[in-house]
């Protein structure tokens, strides 16, 4: 099962707090039990 979800931010460097993207995956997946693998993978910056 997969989910991808895209976060724009307003500054080059931040910090965003994910864990509401992660509990809706979660919550959508209807799964019991198991482990969550969250990939990041590097950030593009386009000017």
């Amino acid at each position: 099962m997969l989910f991808k979800y895209e976060v724009e931010t307003d500054r080059r460097e931040t910090f965003v707090n994910i864990d509401s993207l992660v509990r809706e995956a979660l919550a959508e997946s209807k799964l019991k039990g198991g482990v969550v693998v969250v990939f990041t993978p590097h950030t593009v910056v386009v000017t």
